[in-house]
């Protein structure tokens, strides 16, 4: 489906005018990958006849006689210096499009340099449905809220593997978050089928979470307050008991309700799957990453393989690698060698506190409120509380003592 517009008057006659500016258009090299955009566009409702073939030397052609579209992907596979040549573009900078770039070099240093240049995203062939289809989904975001009021603090966290105690963490951050630090805080559980935040809290999911993400055009104000458990007047949890055939979350989907709770609230914090399809949708979307980990071989490895997936986000995302449920004789990687292996300092190591644990899930509470002076306690305190550092106080200076005088 198209949103094309017709163009202002004044052209003189014989003049050759551009065309009309399209919501979406894609210039790709390959046949693998031009086939696999056509079928992504086509389930959105657009015309598969906007993806075209070409790269990026046919884009900036076309753009020569047509007016830009909203959102521009261009392949950029076999171009010398693509940043440099991306320049050539300039229709597309000039009308405020988003260009997503597409190539075949898993670098780094490309990858940072493209978005220097102006892109929007660069991602590496080959591609599957689901990439391509986040990667638009990405791009349709709203840079900015409507209102013009900055967008809500999203906080990820997920575990480098199961069992590492992913959701505990999130639920006392969130805790943490809402209480002591005193945001009005949102924790998204996007684990419909087997999240346990909602018994943690002993509270009763609401309804419509899952038709939220499933429906991304229908989420409203009304569908988030039934989707919503009030945990306390500062804390209100989204989460779903559906059954274990439940659909998955769509990345569109995830998006959108993610912006629309980050409009609402200063602080939303997401409980994402180590394996969920929408990891990179959601994972990308945040201020910062919460990577939780346990002290053994295994949670090392995938620590380091989150770590490096994770390096194109760099720049934009502040990446927090913890361990948790550590045994009072540590774990079976040493700290140190845990961090020299990842390259990274660990942000935190939280005890395995058993006793503290049990109490949580007795009472129905968070482990602060449960065991306000245990060790775990003071672990998640101390991390959090890097998280909201104080604001620095301000010096009194001539102006601060001319006002005091008053």
């Amino acid at each position: 489906m198209s949103t094309a517009t017709p163009l202002g008057p004044g052209l003189v006659p014989g003049q050759t005018a551009k065309a009309t500016s399209e919501l979406f258009a894609a210039y790709i090299a390959d046949d693998t990958t031009r086939g696999l955009v056509q079928k992504v566009v086509q389930k959105r409702g657009w015309s598969p006849k906007q993806v075209k073939s070409g790269g990026l030397p046919a884009a900036a052609r076309a753009l020569g006689v047509i007016a830009a579209p909203q959102i521009l992907l261009v392949d950029v596979t076999g171009v010398a210096n693509a940043p440099e040549a991306l320049q050539g573009l300039g229709e597309a900078f000039e009308a405020g499009t988003k260009i997503l770039t597409i190539g075949t070099e898993n670098d780094v240093g490309l990858y940072r340099r493209m978005l220097d240049a102006g892109a929007a995203d660069y991602l590496v062939k080959p591609l599957d449905a689901d990439a391509i289809d986040l990667m638009i989904a990405r791009a349709e975001r709203p840079n900015a809220d409507p209102d013009g009021k900055p967008a809500g603090r999203v906080i990820v966290v997920t575990g480098a593997r199961g069992g590492v105690g992913t959701s505990t963490v999130a639920g006392e951050i969130a805790w943490l978050s809402s209480t002591r630090h005193g945001r009005r805080t949102a924790l998204l559980d996007l684990d419909l089928s087997r999240g346990t935040t909602a018994l943690s809290f002993d509270v009763p999911p609401g309804t419509g979470l899952a038709e939220a993400l499933a429906s991304p055009d229908r989420i409203d104000d009304l569908l988030l307050d039934r989707a919503a458990s009030a945990v306390t007047p500062m804390l209100s949890l989204y989460a779903a008991e559906e059954g274990l055939d439940a659909a998955e979350a769509t990345g569109s989907g995830a998006l959108a309700l993610l912006d629309r709770l980050a409009r609402r609230l200063p602080v939303v914090i997401v409980d994402l799957p180590f394996r969920s399809p929408v990891f990179d949708a959601v994972a990308g979307r945040a201020k910062d990453l919460i990577v939780v980990s346990d002290a053994g071989l295994a949670g090392l490895r995938d620590s380091i393989r989150l770590y490096r997936h994770m390096e194109p986000y760099a720049e934009d995302i502040a990446l927090h690698i913890l361990q948790n449920r550590v045994p009072k004789s540590g774990g079976a990687v040493a700290r140190g060698d845990f961090e020299k292996q990842l390259g990274n300092k660990l942000a935190a190591v939280l005890p395995f506190d058993e006793k503290a644990a049990e109490a949580a899930m007795r009472l129905g509470q968070p482990v602060q409120a449960a065991a306000p002076s245990s060790p775990l306690t003071k672990g998640l305190t101390g991390f959090t509380a890097g998280l909201y550092p104080a604001p620095k106080p301000v010096k009194k200076g001539l102006f601060a003592r001319l006002v005091r005088r008053r």
